[in-house]
């Protein structure tokens, strides 16, 4: 037996016991060379091939073994079942059986299976020996002992190309159906206790280069981003280095500072952002739609400690490749599906990111400029206005960029509903050039960006059959960032929101499409009659409003769409009462022939399907402003809002913040019914010692 075959025997020895622990001896024997990488092989199952071919003639020995055993099971339950049924016929023929059978059972020896043959058996789910040991091997690292903690430290940069082996493996066991293949939860997590336990030393590993692949550590978890589990590490580094997430701080400052400086060196978190926002692959060629093609891996290079070839991203740069000549390292090709699967990791790390670091606004939220800088931002929009239609995964590139884009104007949404002060500041001080949340920003900057992106949608010969997701998330958008405009209170140029080709596919694509699409559409149009945008109301009832008469007049309820233009029209009918009598949209209903000759059969329709048992004089009431039916279709009367907020917040900031230190806006302490009887008392409580004053200063003077 070689060598390595007698270690590795000698190691899975040590991982069968229950809770294997790294004694002082035993750590003396994993300080020799190749000792503790044989360990850490027990997690990536990158074995040497004699091992593997070792491994392999035991499996078959011991399948064997189990097939043998498995036949003798056999012929012993049928033997019994002769046995029961001769039984009941004749006694003598059943002790001739009997001793048949001993003689049978001396002559081949019954050997019982072994534990890991019981445990390998047919059920794939079932838990294999390899997954146990790998797991014992992870624990080794999670809840190390004192000598396992000085033997880390010492074989580090030892361990950590041992654990990068993994990926060699192209079959990685990553949703845990086949527990054969090498886990890299497993792997993940033995990464992250190096992280914590080892924090500026394990990052500065991961910045050197493999000397396999030749590429740097980082690169490699960039390449395999993918996974889950490695995003989540990702994440935790990213928390580390982040100044405002509280509990990732440590009591010593410059603790943070050497590690942010430490990930600005590597450049990883840049290579992500700057391998994102390409509009091409990396090797500068169209994507085509050949599964087999390779792409050039050149541009994925990270900078090493002594390697500055990647373009950073906190200078501003915008350029669509990384810039990587000075590199004079050889690189593995990328296939196209690895590729796709990087962008999918790659969104998905991102938009954990925001979410979990509180992105909200430009260069906030994360102290390393990558994702939170506003030339990643416009980026994602110039991809989305300029990519390519041609390429056969543009879309896919697109939709990637508006779920970022999508989750940045969510999280800053968020952020400033639990914050009343930050809206107050955003509706003073923008659109003064400098949006404090992504919102804002998207809506100063690139409104018409989002337009235009719709109108590519509508001009796509792809995308004209099919309503798709991308239509809708991207109406979507639109729609709050329009919201995001009635937060302004500094005055603004009336000028159109919506350009005229778009307003024509807004409502082309009304009466193509089903209701998931007309109700964002109503929701849109609700926004401007809402804010009171001029331009939006003239045109659309210039030029829009009577196809939707039209269509309404000449369908019966059977239509399905119709329905939904009731609903329109009658928003539009109680907006107008809410507007001056010498505003546009009152003069324009009263001269417009065609909407008076609508009225009569839309109130009639509105109060059968909405008021079917109220007859009499008084049923306009029941579809008017302040009715039920009103506010179902979006009307909200101002005053009935104040009173409820005026409920809600009771209490003077000043009140809040001290004694109190509750984050929660909003909870009702104490009625205003309260806070009246309060103060009636300390009046009460004043008048009498104003009294007490006057009769003790008539005392003195007597």
């Amino acid at each position: 037996m070689d060598g390595p075959i007698k270690v590795y025997y000698f190691i899975s020895r040590f991982l069968d016991s229950d809770i294997p622990t790294i004694s002082s001896n035993f750590k003396e024997f994993l300080v020799k060379d190749g000792m503790i990488e044989m360990l850490i092989m027990f997690i990536t199952q990158n074995f040497p091939e004699s091992i593997r071919d070792e491994i392999k003639e035991h499996q078959q020995k011991q399948q064997q073994e189990s097939n043998e055993s498995k036949l003798l099971e056999q012929q012993q339950s049928s033997l019994s079942s002769s046995l029961d049924s001769n039984e009941s016929s004749s006694p003598t023929t059943t002790t001739t059986t009997t001793t048949t059978t001993t003689t049978t059972t001396t002559t081949k020896t019954i050997t019982s299976p072994s534990i890991e043959v019981i445990s390998n058996r047919n059920n794939k789910f079932e838990t294999t020996i390899s997954l146990m040991k790998s797991y014992k091997v992870m624990n080794l690292f999670l809840h190390p002992s004192p000598p396992f903690i000085s033997l880390v430290k010492e074989k580090l940069s030892v361990i950590i190309p041992s654990l990068f082996e993994i990926f060699e493996n192209e079959n990685i066991n990553n949703d845990g159906s086949n527990r054969s293949l090498p886990n890299i939860n497993h792997f993940s997590k033995v990464m992250s206790s190096l992280f914590y336990q080892y924090t500026f030393d394990f990052l500065n590993e991961l910045s050197e280069v493999d000397k396999r692949s030749q590429k740097m550590y980082f690169q490699i978890l960039v390449e395999n981003i993918h996974h889950t589990t490695i995003q989540d590490l990702f994440i935790i580094i990213a928390k580390r280095a982040s100044a405002s997430v509280n509990e990732y701080q440590t009591s010593n400052p410059i603790e943070t500072k050497k590690i942010q400086k430490t990930l600005q060196k590597s450049k990883v978190f840049n290579i992500i952002s700057s391998f994102f926002t390409l509009q091409q692959h990396p090797n500068g060629n169209m994507v085509n739609g050949n599964s087999n093609e390779n792409v050039s891996n050149n541009n994925l290079n990270g900078a090493s400690n002594n390697n500055n070839s990647c373009s950073n991203g906190s200078n501003g740069s915008n350029s669509n490749s990384i810039n990587n000549s000075n590199n004079n390292i050889q690189f593995k090709q990328i296939k196209k599906e690895k590729y796709l699967l990087m962008m999918e990791g790659i969104t998905e790390f991102i938009n954990k990111c925001i979410e979990q670091l509180d992105i909200h606004g430009p260069d906030v939220g994360f102290t390393i400029p990558s994702f939170q800088n506003k030339e990643f931002f416009d980026s994602l929009i110039r991809l989305m206005v300029n990519d390519s239609p041609k390429r056969k995964d543009s879309l896919v590139h697109r939709k990637q960029c508006l779920s970022i884009t999508s989750t940045f104007c969510k999280q800053s949404n968020e952020y400033t509903k639990k914050n009343r002060f930050q809206q107050e500041k955003e509706s003073i001080f923008s659109p003064s050039g400098s949006p404090s949340s992504w919102l804002l920003y998207l809506s100063t900057n690139h409104l018409q960006n989002l337009c235009k992106i719709l109108v590519d949608i509508g001009n796509d010969p792809n995308q004209k059959q099919h309503l798709g997701s991308f239509r809708i998330d991207m109406l979507s958008l639109l729609v709050e960032v329009i919201k995001a405009k009635s937060t302004f209170k500094r005055k603004q140029p009336n000028q159109p929101y919506l350009s005229v080709e778009l307003w024509y596919f807004l409502i082309d694509w009304f009466f193509q499409f089903n209701n998931i699409y007309q109700s964002k559409f109503f929701s849109l149009l609700r926004e401007l009659f809402t804010q009171q945008h001029l331009p939006s109301i003239k045109h659309f009832c210039t030029f829009h409003l009577t196809r939707f008469i039209s269509f309404y007049m000449s369908n019966d309820d059977e239509v399905e769409s119709r329905g939904v233009v009731l609903l329109i029209l009658n928003y539009i009918r109680i907006a107008a009462t809410q507007f001056p009598q010498n505003h546009f949209l009152v003069t324009f209903l009263k001269s417009n022939d065609q909407w008076n000759k609508l009225q009569q059969l839309l109130i009639s329709d509105t109060l059968k399907l909405y008021t079917p048992n109220v007859v009499g004089d008084n049923s306009m009431e029941l579809i008017c402003f302040g009715s039920e039916f009103a506010k179902s279709i979006g009307f909200v009367d101002e005053d009935e809002v104040q009173a409820r907020e005026s409920k809600k917040l009771v209490l003077v900031d000043e009140f809040q913040t001290g004694g109190n230190n509750s984050s929660e806006v909003g909870s009702p302490i104490i009625s205003a019914e309260e806070i009246a009887q309060i103060e009636k008392e300390l009046l009460k409580e004043e008048e009498s010692n104003q009294k007490k004053k006057k009769k003790n200063n008539q005392k003195k003077k007597k």
